[in-house]
């Protein structure tokens, strides 16, 4: 289990730089804990770990440590380990802990050594444990050698409740003595369960024979202590939930709920994060832009989890928006409409893309909808704004989108409109929100097909994101449960995508009590993936949401859709080709037997994760379906 706390006498690289240099606890190769170093991105080399031991000048010192990488087959790892500038030969690792060593003399005048672990390019899973520097016959210099001593605050502490199903384990903080514990599937409320024997301070609780799944984790330590946690339990090789460079998902990192929002993304196997970039906020003053240190901060720490950033500028500024009689709050969501307004939007929307890593920038939210702009919402007005920001952004790096429209709704009219009087030609991407389709998932296929269409009839055609659309399982406006939420996440996302959508962007990541109304309504504070942080957790706790999102994402990341099968009644979408495909099916209702063509047995998992083998007959392969979605593909090898 990789656990959320501190590492005494060593110093860490930062979350903004190197996405996890964290504790890991079981399986270690001194003592219980280990170090655990996970980098997607690494742009320049960086020191992820680092430690100073004395030293006497003139003296010899052998150092060593034991390192290991999440790998079946060893292989070479961008990875340097020195002491005193002097590097250790670092040979093909896998799975297994193997000694590395080198040796050095302390200069005439030198006091103190430094030992470090240096990345030079991105590293998964990499593990460092029983750090030695010693002169011949002497004691071991390296403080906190084995990483043993840490500092963890909570009972259950995993830095991530998104697990991998060979090595699910439960990283604790409880009473030492044999500890109770159970994991209760959530769709039909089977119970796994067994004990472990926890030592003083932080412990593993390896969960043995919890299958793929959606989990709520219950445990009893010997003082009668319990505590719970749901959690995610999925099936995968290496350090991550590969990514799907299809979806994505809406965030606020300017928010109190979403601090290590960005964890949050890649743990569910998200590419991208749709996130605001408020310019009131950000340029106080004409031409001054002084970032804030959570967007710093909170986005430094997106991009070293490997998730890319959709910016959004979504709010006016004092300096350059609003009427007379608008109070100041209606003023922060009224677009600027004069030349000087609309060249400073612009202007603004560089500074974005000079000082974050953007994939592109989205003009306005909702730009045609009262409630987020109180200005002028048609296609005119709208026009100059993507056109100063294309003139801008352009000059910066003409691979970054600018992506427009963005419509409440999916909102025809109003994309028409701005096409006719030249919108595609500023622009690289459309977007909108298609909540007209709220009770019908499997229609955003249909509002896809339209704004591709609408493209096609103004003259050339550009990529299709939804950048907006989710279903809330709280307050008094339109909720509904988490297992339909779970549904028609699977449902729209799939047939946005079957439909010639390029990415989708499930609204929103983390569920926030913040966004509860002025009346008490929770509606916008229930559509997150992920519920708010909870006591006694170290990790945000998923929601089944968050499973259908994870399971989606594994299924379908670096397979691109291929077609909708056209079978009369059925959804049913392939992903990938030539022996390389998983195929999603439903029935809008009721129940179904579909055949399909197979050479060999199919594997159908289910939409909780249950998995199946089913077998060929006349070439055929007969699956029952529902609903609920399933995953069908060649089955593995044994």
């Amino acid at each position: 289990a990789v656990v959320d706390a501190g590492i005494r006498d060593w110093e860490r690289a930062p979350e903004t730089v190197v996405a996890d240099v964290l504790p890991q606890v079981g399986a270690a190769a001194d003592g219980e804990i280990a170090a655990f170093i996970d980098a997607p991105v690494v742009e320049k080399p960086v020191v992820a770990l680092r430690t100073r031991v004395p030293v006497e000048a003139g003296e010899t010192y052998t150092f060593s440590a034991r390192v290991r990488a999440l790998s079946e087959t060893p292989r070479s790892l961008p990875i340097r380990f020195d002491a005193s500038g002097v590097e250790a030969e670092i040979p093909d690792l896998n799975a297994d802990w193997q000694t590395v060593e080198g040796e050095f003399t302390a200069a005439d005048d030198q006091t103190e050594a430094e030992v470090r672990i240096v990345l030079d390019g991105p590293v998964e899973g990499l593990g460092v444990d029983d750090v030695t520097v010693a002169a011949a016959g002497g004691d071991n210099l390296v403080p906190n050698p084995s990483f043993e001593a840490v500092d963890a605050s909570g009972a259950i502490l995993n830095d991530s409740l998104v697990l991998r199903q060979d090595s699910a384990a439960l990283g604790v903080n409880l009473a030492a003595g044999e500890a109770r514990w159970s994991a209760r599937r959530y769709e039909d409320g089977s119970v796994v369960d067994g004990t472990a024997q926890l030592r003083d301070g932080v412990s593993a609780i390896p969960l043995e024979g919890v299958s793929q799944g959606y989990y709520t984790i219950t445990v009893t330590d010997a003082s009668g202590r319990e505590v719970s946690a749901p959690a995610v339990v999925l099936d995968y090789a290496g350090s991550r939930i590969p990514q799907s460079d299809r979806l994505g998902a809406a965030t606020h990192l300017e928010r109190d709920a979403y601090r290590d929002g960005g964890e949050a993304a890649a743990s569910l196997g998200l590419s991208a994060a749709r996130n605001d970039i408020k310019w009131s906020q950000n340029e106080p003053s004409p031409g001054s832009y002084q970032w804030t240190q959570t967007y710093i901060d909170e986005l430094g720490k997106l991009k070293a989890q490997g998730v890319d950033l959709l910016g959004v500028i979504d709010s006016g500024n004092l300096l350059y928006t609003g009427t007379g009689g608008q109070a100041e709050w209606q003023k922060l969501k009224t677009p600027p409409t004069s030349q000087q307004g609309i060249d400073a939007f612009g202007r603004f929307a560089r500074a974005i893309a000079e000082r974050f890593d953007v994939i592109g920038i989205e003009v306005w939210n909702e730009f045609n909808h009262e409630p987020f702009n109180k200005g002028c919402r048609t296609a005119d007005c709208y026009l100059p704004l993507l056109q100063a920001v294309e003139k801008n952004v352009k000059g910066v790096d003409p691979d970054i989108a600018v992506v427009a429209g963005a419509t409440a709704n999916y909102d025809e009219g109003f994309l028409n409109s701005l096409w006719q009087i030249g919108g595609l030609k500023h622009s690289d991407v459309t977007s909108f929100h298609p909540y007209d389709i709220y009770g019908d998932p499997d229609g955003a296929a249909r509002v896809v097909g339209r704004s591709i269409d609408s493209m096609k009839a103004n003259g050339e055609e550009q990529p299709v994101w939804i950048t907006e659309l989710g279903w809330t399982t709280g307050g008094r406006t339109a909720p509904v449960s988490l297992d339909t939420q779970a549904n028609r996440l699977i449902r729209a996302e799939v047939m946005a995508l079957a439909a010639g959508g390029d990415k989708y962007f499930w609204y929103d990541l983390i569920s926030d009590p913040a966004q509860v109304n002025k009346q008490g309504d929770a509606h916008e504070a229930n559509f997150g993936l992920f519920d708010p942080r909870r006591e006694g957790l170290q990790a945000l706790p998923p929601k089944p949401a968050a499973f259908s999102q994870a399971l989606l994402a594994s299924k379908i990341a670096g397979r691109e859709p291929v077609r909708s099968d056209g079978i009369e009644g059925v959804r049913s979408v392939r992903f990938g080709e030539d022996g390389d495909e998983v195929r999603v099916a439903w029935v809008a209702n009721g129940n179904r037997t579909v055949e399909y063509e197979a050479e060999g047995d199919v594997q159908v998992t289910d939409a909780w994760g249950r998995v199946s083998t089913v077998s060929p007959r006349d070439g055929k392969v007969s699956v029952e379906l529902t609903s609920s979605p399933v995953f069908i593909e060649p089955a593995p090898a044994e």
